[in-house]
């Protein structure tokens, strides 16, 4: 029995390690992804892909503002014509100068030195994109969409929801060590209520007298009173 619970702390504390060395292992690599990108001013990519969430409604119905977006990192040369895109603007007339677009490739052209660019689109805009894309500002194809992973972006990046969830995990550590306390004071009683029953029984059967209230004492004989 011990041996066998030995052995289930031993195996638990092995896959402890395991996990806390890949969870640290990924936290250097996401950490080392993320300061990459800040240095190249490029989307952070995880395995491939990078991750926005939507601010406009320049690509409603397809994707909503709010969506969360995965997009994976591939070459311009890999675009098909009606590929959803991920780009920087590059356009120091736009609003979003500098941030990262998701737009429709509706047709394609020759940069100067003639390499391949993109023209794009909104799905819902009037027109196309001003400046074509180029392989300077692409950042990969649109792979897929949630709606709740955005809402859950959303919520995580405002600090007032960080705050509340801090003091809601607090709340429910103190519950837990109050409750782990309250289980561990009954089991105790139980305990020694089921001793007390048996050291009674024990004494009944022995034919010693006792008082229900008090755990039976063993007597010790001991020589008569001296006169």
């Amino acid at each position: 029995m011990e041996n066998g619970k030995s052995t289930r702390n031993r195996i638990f504390r092995i896959v402890t390690y395991v996990l806390s060395a890949l969870i640290f292992a990924l936290a250097i690599y996401v950490f080392v992804n993320v300061y990459l990108a800040k240095r190249d001013n490029r989307p952070v990519a995880v395995f491939g892909y990078s991750y926005h969430v939507v601010l406009t409604g320049s690509m409603e119905p397809t994707i909503q503002v709010g969506d969360f977006v995965m997009t994976r990192r591939a070459g311009i040369e890999e675009v098909r014509i009606g590929d959803v895109i991920t780009f920087r603007c590059d356009d120091p007339s736009q609003a979003v100068y500098g941030e990262y677009i998701i737009h429709r490739a509706v047709a394609e052209t020759v940069t100067e030195d003639g390499r391949r660019a993109l023209i794009t689109k909104g799905d819902a805009n009037d027109s196309e994109d001003a400046l074509p894309v180029t392989a300077a500002n692409f950042a990969g194809i649109y792979s897929g969409r949630s709606g709740f992973m955005g809402g859950l972006v959303r919520f995580f990046g405002n600090v007032v929801n960080w705050i509340f969830l801090f003091a809601l995990a607090a709340v429910a550590y103190f519950a837990y060590r109050m409750t782990k306390r309250i289980v561990r004071n009954v089991k105790e009683t139980k305990d020694r209520d089921a001793e007390k029953e048996r050291l009674l029984a024990a004494a009944k059967e022995l034919g010693i007298e006792t008082d229900s209230e008090q755990p039976p004492r063993k007597s010790e004989d001991g020589p008569p009173p001296s006169d």
